[in-house]
């Protein structure tokens, strides 16, 4: 009797699809950095389909539900032990809460009050939460203390937060607009810092009993450095809670941020809990009034006016803008009408425009202008180089372009 073999062989070997191409030759790009390579891989497919697969989300992805514990490297080598927890089977693109905790604390510290697991049941959100790690050498920030070894978060790329996002987005379905860090203590310090420097990745974010900078913090007076990326909230919703006899971390750092964004017309909510120190009843009183306003924050992902204030280079794009210059270099870039934009620059040696499609027409001339005169003016061509490069990045779908244009701004 003639053995029938198993259907498989039967059957010819099913060529990988466009999306599988795309976001393995992108997937490999970030992590090496081969752009030739990439391009290789890529050469049959425009800069358009490429853009279109990306920016679709990754195939594939649906992640389970409950406690995923992990060991994860950041780009400095250090590995922290991480958790992910959903509260159901992910099928859909769920928001992503990143949890830091504060001095002394780790992963299952950041989850074991539970303050968010009702708000991410009831809002289809993941939570993921770092171990923070002691940083040295290019790890450390230019605000954390000086001399030792100090237990922070890293707020420069590749560092655990991003890390840990990265995996989150690899292994469940994410809505890259819902994505909030909250956290407690050095937690909240880690909140803000990040935050601040990074603000077109966030929807909101939510800090307790923390501040802006570890130089403040220092007694030195305030930070000439850090302060002024308080204005990058303005793209950037914030929830403040702090107790007014806290005698660890000052309440007074919070106050001045809140007083910086309302001079600003940026919006945060700050909450002084009258009588209370370092702890804070977080699950209680404060998740009651935190809940409601987290749940209507979404990212603008395409906004028409940004301003921004470069941290310097590790720290220097927003959106649709990139900036070369000194920490500090400010720039505010506005799209006046379809397909014409207006910038406005301070200590900016060069930036580099991405052109929105949601905001713009590629197939027709673009204008950018600087206190009325004309820095550039024509069409601009679309490349894969600058597609795989946005994405690399952030690994952000909503923040994908096809063209960029670089202009020295007078």
């Amino acid at each position: 009797m003639l053995k029938l073999l198993p259907l498989f062989l039967l059957l010819p070997f099913a060529p990988l699809g466009d999306a599988e191409i795309i976001w393995a030759a992108a997937d490999a790009y970030v992590a090496d950095g081969d752009l030739a390579k990439a391009k290789s891989a890529l050469a049959r497919f425009t800069p358009a389909r490429v853009a279109e697969i990306l920016r679709a989300g990754r195939p594939g992805a649906i992640g389970k539900a409950g406690e995923t514990t992990l060991k994860l490297k950041d780009a400095y080598g250090t590995e922290s032990d991480c958790i992910i927890w959903a509260p159901a089977k992910v099928t859909k693109p769920a928001g992503v809460i990143l949890l830091l905790h504060g001095m002394g604390g780790d992963a299952r510290k950041a989850l074991q009050g539970r303050w968010y697991e009702a708000f991410a049941t009831a809002n289809n959100c993941i939570l993921a939460a770092p171990s923070g790690v002691k940083m040295a050498g290019e790890g450390r920030a230019e605000d954390d203390p000086a001399g030792g070894d100090p237990l922070s978060w890293c707020i420069r790329p590749g560092s655990i937060v991003f890390a840990l996002l990265r995996e989150v987005r690899r292994t469940y379905p994410v809505d890259d607009d819902r994505i909030y860090v909250s956290g407690y203590s050095m937690g909240g310090f880690g909140t803000q810092r990040i935050g601040f420097r990074y603000p077109d990745r966030f929807a909101a974010i939510v800090a307790f009993a923390g501040g802006l900078s570890y130089t403040e913090y220092a007694g030195t007076g305030g930070d000439p450095k850090i302060r002024p990326l308080v204005e990058n909230g303005k793209g950037l919703p914030v929830y403040l809670c702090h107790g007014d006899a806290d005698s660890v971390v000052p309440c007074r750092f919070d106050r001045q941020t809140r007083d910086d964004m309302k001079a600003f017309g940026a919006e945060c909510v700050y909450v002084e809990v009258p009588g209370a120190g370092h702890g804070l009843d977080v699950g209680g009183s404060l998740m009651k009034g935190i809940a409601p306003w987290m749940k209507e924050k979404k990212r603008t992902a395409h906004p028409k006016k940004i301003t921004f204030i470069s941290a310097g280079d590790y720290a220097s794009s927003a959106w649709w803008v990139k900036v070369d210059g000194a920490a500090g270099a400010r720039i505010v870039a506005e799209v006046k009408a379809k397909n014409v934009i207006e910038v406005s620059a301070k200590d900016v040696e060069k930036l580099t425009i991405y052109v929105d499609e949601t905001l713009h027409d590629l197939a027709k001339p673009l204008t950018i202008t600087s206190g009325g005169k004309e820095l550039f003016k024509g069409k601009v061509d679309e490349s894969t180089d600058v597609v795989l490069d946005s994405f690399r990045a952030r690994e952000d779908k909503g923040l994908v372009y096809r063209a960029k244009i670089v202009v020295t701004p007078k």
